[in-house]
């Protein structure tokens, strides 16, 4: 039995949402929990964008077109959402990426490259995940945050215009099927 495109997107729309949402509320006390939530956002994130690339069916293009806002101007502002979303995401991975020792928390070879090139940089994170905290690190932390910030207060926005705008969208994502009632129906005990 092969699942139906828009489930394939509404499963990986979910995952993205809920890795997005975890790797948020992780951030502050999560360490390791957060590194991997912000990991398998990456693989989320990196997947929705190669099948939007592709084409594949179901997965609609990301970005809106040019002409859209006159065209489709519900369809531009949504489209114009995710893009913020996205880039939002690419932010915090990136610059979640350059905080930490990847290496180390990957256990690639079991050993991190860089402290074995300089075995002192790391020294003092022996119960830390986030690698190497020192100031030069503390601007990567504020620009996390930001994005992080924002991308949480740009979703909240985008579920909000969903339901306000494009409900029937907003109803199918969730899994149900909106009760809504046909024009000119006449209300039960109206005429």
């Amino acid at each position: 039995m092969t699942m139906m495109p828009f489930n394939r997107m509404r499963l990986l729309h979910w995952l993205v949402a809920s890795l997005c949402l975890l790797a948020y509320l992780t951030g502050d006390d999560g360490e390791l929990w957060h590194i991997w939530l912000g990991y398998g956002l990456i693989v989320a994130l990196l997947l929705r964008i190669l099948f939007g690339l592709l084409k594949l069916r179901g997965f609609g293009p990301l970005l809106p077109r040019p002409g859209m806002l006159a065209k489709q101007p519900q369809n531009f502002i949504s489209r114009a959402m995710v893009g913020g979303l996205i880039i939002g995401m690419i932010g915090c991975s990136v610059t979640g990426v350059l905080m930490v020792d990847n290496a180390k928390i990957l256990n690639l070879a079991g050993v991190s490259p860089v402290a074995a090139v300089l075995p002192a940089a790391h020294a003092d994170d022996e119960h830390e995940f986030e690698g190497n905290k020192g100031e030069q690190n503390e601007w990567l932390e504020e620009i996390h945050e930001f994005f992080a910030n924002g991308t949480l207060a740009l979703a909240a926005l985008h579920v909000a215009y969903v339901f306000a705008v494009r409900r029937r969208m907003a109803w199918s994502m969730i899994g149900r099927k909106p009760q809504i009632e046909p024009r000119g129906a006449v209300e039960p005990g109206g005429r």
